[in-house]
């Protein structure tokens, strides 16, 4: 790609004009040596050197130390360097080629199988909702919404009567039931009240058999235990009648309670057997809210299974596409990576193109070994003696002071030609007697004045004022000027001719002294012009090295 036989010219002309120098020392010879040793070194190591995303500058003085404030001045280049520009790698001698594309046509023959099942079970579940919306109707229709609303009302009031009363008698019971634990509490759960009420007699007995009847100490015992405790229950006597008046009001209560309860009861169940019936109505299938209710149970658990199988189709469906996305993303993240390589890869080579080009075009000579190797050899490296190239501009700007004289000649050939013509129309108007810038010319019959525009052209040229041709003497004397003759009395005319002789003598030494100097200056300038030539090279070798070229020198 980089051509190391590139004309040495563009790289010269390229250099701006206040750094053109001609001339090289000894000791800038020997720092460039000493920067060719430090390059070596610097190219043989740069591909061992880690990735970075940093550039430096294009132009870095070659003689620069290494410093601090060196480093943060080049954190702020690479700061304001566009982002494409910044050296993230490598040269990529090799790019490896792209793996096989991931086939989309068996996956997405699968995907269409999986489709064709989803679409079928998606049907299976639609008929099952429809079913089940079906079921929902009846099922409304055999609602209590579904009646007249005077026997929807009547049946409502019923129903709340009949609530009503149950909750009266809830709380009926809510006040029984507490007596009656009290009452069993006392008297125990396996004794009436009718037993509890001849406690007195059995205690009055058992008294009379301990003090009239002998008995054994064990028996004795017994039997005084046995007076105890009648004794005890004889004095809650009052308290359980107290307690069974209070139950005997409330169960009276409760009985009145369920003879109201009785007629409301049987006008609800009146109405409910009415309301049937109109139901029955909206029923021709004589199906029982159960059997209703059961079949929307069973169509539920059927849609619940379908539900599960889809569920299973899409979990089949999601891993084969995600397999196969997942397969893509890898071949795209190579797809870029290629690319990224590949454009690299070119900004690279076009860096070292350009500067190759100028190197060659400097003087020296730098070609790249292998195809694309990124491997650089330079030779002629330092200059000893500036390009011809740079000679030839010189030759140019003596062919442009060639040009200007010839320009200058032309210039007076010119007017020594309108000298000459204008010396022959003098010795025409003197002979003829014909002044001034008109002339009279025949058209047929007639005679006409017009401007001669030839002789205002001649007198323009000389710089001669119009009015000058209108007499005899003036024409004579333009007519002597015009043959350079000059009178014998006019003494000013030689005495000016005599100064421009003097004059001239000295401005041809000063120009053979001005000759000399510049000769001397173009010397100091071309060894400044070599020294600079050769420090140009080496900024742009440390630029190449600086884009991951590896350069050695011959």
């Amino acid at each position: 790609m980089v051509d190391s036989s590139t004309t040495q010219a563009s790289a010269v002309e390229q250099l701006p004009e206040d750094e053109r120098v001609e001339h090289v020392d000894t000791e800038q010879l020997s720092a460039a040596s000493a920067k060719k040793i430090s390059i070596v070194l610097k190219g043989a190591s740069s591909t061992d050197k880690p990735e970075s995303d940093d550039c430096k500058g294009e132009e870095d003085n070659p003689h620069k130390e290494s410093t601090t404030q060196d480093s943060a001045s080049e954190a702020d280049k690479n700061a304001k360097k566009p982002r494409k520009e910044r050296l993230r790698s490598e040269y990529p001698k090799v790019i490896e080629p792209l793996p096989p594309k991931p086939d989309y046509g068996p996956v997405e023959k699968a995907v269409k199988k999986l489709d064709d099942k989803i679409a079928k079970s998606k049907e299976t579940v639609a008929s099952i909702i429809g079913e089940i919306s079906s079921l929902d109707e009846k099922l409304k229709n055999l609602s209590f919404d579904a009646l007249s609303e005077d026997l929807r009302n009547r049946l409502k009031a019923a129903r709340d009567e009949f609530s009503a009363l149950q909750s009266v008698k809830k709380e009926i019971y809510e006040r029984l039931n507490p007596v009656t634990a009290k009452i069993k509490s006392i008297i125990g759960d396996g004794q009436g009240l009718k037993n509890f009420n001849t406690i007195a007699d059995q205690l009055a007995r058992l008294k009379y058999e301990s003090e009239h009847t002998s008995m054994t100490p064990e028996e004795e015992k017994k039997t005084q235990a046995s007076i105890k405790k009648l004794s005890e229950k004889v004095k809650c006597l009052p308290k359980v009648r107290e307690l069974e008046e209070e139950r005997a009001s409330i169960e009276k209560e409760l009985e009145e309670l369920k003879k109201k309860i009785d007629p409301v009861k049987k006008q609800r169940d009146q109405l409910e057997k009415e309301a049937n019936e109109a139901l029955s109505k909206n029923n021709p299938d004589r199906l029982d809210r159960s059997v209703i209710l059961a079949k929307i149970k069973e169509l539920r658990a059927r849609k619940d299974k379908e539900n599960e199988v889809l569920d299973t189709l899409y979990s089949e469906k999601r891993a084969i596409t995600t397999e196969y996305r997942t397969a893509m993303r890898a071949y795209t993240s190579e797809e870029r990576r290629v690319e990224a390589q590949t454009s690299y890869r070119g900004f690279l080579r076009n860096k070292w193109k350009t500067l190759c080009k100028l190197i060659n075009g400097a003087g020296a000579t730098i070609t790249e070994q292998g195809d694309e190797s990124g491997e650089f050899v330079v030779s002629s490296y330092p200059l000893t003696d500036l390009p011809k190239r740079a000679l030839q501009r010189s030759e140019r700007e003596v062919a442009a002071d060639e040009r200007v004289t010839d320009k200058s000649a032309i210039g007076l050939a010119i007017v020594e030609a309108a000298k000459a013509k204008l010396a022959k129309w003098c010795e025409e108007a003197i002979a003829t007697g014909s002044f001034g810038t008109t002339k009279t010319v025949k058209t047929g019959k007639r005679t006409e004045v017009i401007l001669n525009k030839d002789l205002c052209e001649l007198l323009n040229v000389l710089d001669i004022d119009h009015s000058s041709v209108s007499s005899k003497e003036e024409v004579t004397k333009i007519l002597k000027m015009c043959r350079g003759e000059l009178d014998d009395d006019d003494e000013e005319a030689k005495e000016q001719k005599r100064l421009a002789e003097e004059e001239a003598k000295k401005a041809a030494a000063a120009a053979e002294e001005e000759a000399r100097k510049k000769a001397e200056e173009a010397e100091e300038k071309k060894q400044k012009r070599l020294s600079e030539i050769n420090a140009k090279i080496a900024s742009w070798i440390d630029e190449m090295v600086e884009f991951k070229a590896v350069i050695r020198f011959a």
